[in-house]
């Protein structure tokens, strides 16, 4: 609140009385809240015959600088670009502490690098350059930066036929909250390990991806195939027939998934 009479120059009659710039008699004290900026008349009435005199206080209003900023990083991984702006526009200074211990003045958007994972405070000062003084706000935690994920995982057990086609893939990645598994592009799962069996039928290579999230612009992904092998399958005939027709005229047993390096077959008579 600001005493009007204290803005008079010279030495004036205190018995005078003010109108505010509607002409409405007013108390001769103006609060920048509530009373209308413009022109407020102090008059001064002597005795007859001496005319009133007055004088005039121009009175401005100067609307406090408040702002605040964005911090556009999008979650990136170390080390991150980040662009700041701040919200005001009008005249004065823009003073920034980046907590990277960085101090930058500009009003106009920037780009700032943060190399190292971490989440950091940024305070804005709007000084406008008049008798209100400066502005200050702090956003905590308006930068986030996250270290780079490592994705790997690892079968269990390590290799598998098509006897028993189960496996278990053993997440092992670093630095990440979140997960997706996809097998073949068909097979998703968010968990944190995946339990999978496949088909059994026949021996197949099949890729198996995983995606280690640490935000949704900082992931590593990670792709490996999987060789299902033909699980042994032996069956040995128990006849044969030959007596020169173009059926069942050798004898051998059927097998299936055997190393041919390591396959032995033996005969012998009852002696």
């Amino acid at each position: 609140e600001v005493d009007l009479f204290e803005q008079l120059a010279g030495a004036p009659d205190a018995s005078g009385s003010w109108t505010d710039p509607a002409g409405s008699p007013v108390a001769g004290f103006f609060d920048p809240a509530n009373d209308t900026e413009g022109t407020y008349l102090y008059t001064v009435t002597p005795p007859f015959p001496c005319p009133a005199v007055s004088a005039a206080i121009d009175v401005d209003v100067i609307q406090p600088a408040v702002t605040t900023f964005l911090a556009e990083s999008n979650g990136t991984c170390a080390p991150a670009e980040v662009t700041f702006s701040p919200t005001y526009t009008g005249p004065g200074t823009c003073t920034w502490l980046l907590a990277n211990g960085d101090v930058v003045q500009d009003c106009a958007p920037f780009v700032a690098v943060y190399p190292d994972p971490g989440t950091y405070d940024i305070t804005l000062i709007i000084d406008a350059g008049n008798i209100c003084g400066a502005d200050t706000v702090t956003i905590e935690d308006a930068v986030v930066v996250y270290t780079e994920p490592v994705a790997d995982f690892e079968m269990l057990p390590p290799e598998i036929n098509t006897m028993d086609p189960n496996a278990f893939f053993n997440n092992t990645s670093v630095g990440a909250n979140a997960y997706v598994w996809s097998i073949d592009d068909s097979f998703t799962s968010t968990d944190e390990d995946v339990s999978y069996r496949f088909s059994a039928e026949l021996g197949s290579e099949h890729v198996i991806c995983l995606v280690a999230i640490a935000s949704p612009s900082c992931t590593d992904t990670l792709c490996k195939n999987i060789v299902v092998e033909e699980g042994l399958t032996v069956f040995v005939p128990n006849t044969f027939t030959p007596n020169g027709d173009p059926n069942n005229e050798g004898f051998m047993p059927i097998v299936r998934g055997i190393d041919p390096r390591f396959y032995l077959f033996e005969i012998y008579d009852r002696w």
